[in-house]
């Protein structure tokens, strides 16, 4: 891998949260048009699409679970070698056990 002479990156990100009672869901969106210069080749493992959603549940105790998501990329930098898109969940849980402790 050598390093890249230049890069033209294009984009918009969205970001929204609704917060009701002890439930709060939060979302983003990222879309990215990158590209090496001189030339159309992409830089390797950038997603065109990426994003996330997380349902949270905080009271006695605290619950989420997120799931994140990567369009198709190139593992590398002549984008011969295409990595499949990616969908990943996540789930967390905490419990306060007492002053300043948490399980």
């Amino acid at each position: 891998r050598a390093n890249l002479d230049a890069i033209r990156s294009r984009g918009v990100e969205a970001d929204a949260a609704l917060a009701i009672g002890a439930w709060s869901l939060e979302a983003s969106y990222a879309y990215v048009d990158a590209r090496v210069r001189p030339g159309r080749l992409r830089p390797a493992q950038t997603p065109v699409h990426s994003g996330a959603a997380s349902l949270r549940y905080a009271a006695a105790f605290d619950a989420a679970l997120t799931a994140r998501y990567a369009s198709a990329q190139f593992a590398d930098d002549l984008n011969v070698r295409r990595l499949a898109p990616a969908l990943t969940f996540d789930a967390t849980a905490r419990v306060p056990l007492g002053r300043g402790l948490a399980l």
